[in-house]
């Protein structure tokens, strides 16, 4: 993931970072905190030619962190908030045993990112179905979860695939590799521009 694509969100919350809802400081605080490990991860490899899947693994663990608590803001009326912030840590626990146990922190982690990327779809599945049921948002197009939402499903939906069938994607030829995951890239600006969208957002939570 490219650094620079991090960066856009991160500057629109530096502009607007007074008016931003307690969520969407919980986003930029996320941001901020994958921006440096993408830092680490690229200098790493960069200077030290080391292998830097290790930091993928702690983007995973952040990234679901952060996305299940963050999401307790719009759920917790109609899910307990306790769940949602013990299946944040639950994630980081399971990266964990997967780096130690099941796919080393060498190599990429195709199970557990395959999870993440089935709950966090299911948890904007939720926040649609319950906001069309409840009719809260009247705009959805100024909604900053809204926004989040759609990038999260986009990026997590179509790449679930992907994820699954990292391993044997590896072992295809070299122009088939670079095909795919120049998809992943194109859905990874998608999302983070999203992103960028959503905290130009007001949230109900504003206050």
């Amino acid at each position: 993931m490219g650094v620079f694509v991090v960066l856009l969100p991160l500057v629109v919350a530096v502009f607007r970072y007074r008016n931003l809802s307690g969520s969407q400081r919980w986003l930029v605080l996320m941001l901020a905190i994958v921006a440096t490990n993408q830092l680490l991860a690229k200098g790493l490899i960069y200077f030290f030619h080391i292998n830097n899947l290790p930091f993928f693994h702690l983007y995973i663990a952040v990234e679901s962190f952060f996305l299940l608590w963050l999401f307790r803001y719009e759920l917790s009326w109609r899910l307990k908030e306790r769940w949602l912030k013990a299946g944040g840590l639950i994630m980081v626990g399971l990266v964990l045993i997967n780096g130690l146990w099941v796919q080393p922190f060498t190599e990429f982690p195709s199970n557990i990112r395959a999870l993440e990327s089935v709950v966090i779809i299911g948890l904007c599945l939720l926040y649609f179905y319950f906001t069309l049921e409840k009719l809260s948002a009247v705009k959805l197009e100024q909604s900053f979860m809204f926004w989040l939402s759609s990038g999260l499903v986009l990026y997590f939906g179509g790449n679930l695939m992907l994820f699954i069938f990292s391993n044997y994607v590896g072992e295809q030829e070299r122009e088939v590799f670079i095909q795919i995951w120049t998809i992943h890239s194109v859905l990874n600006i998608i999302l983070y521009t999203m992103y960028a969208i959503a905290l130009l957002c007001r949230d109900p939570h504003q206050k």
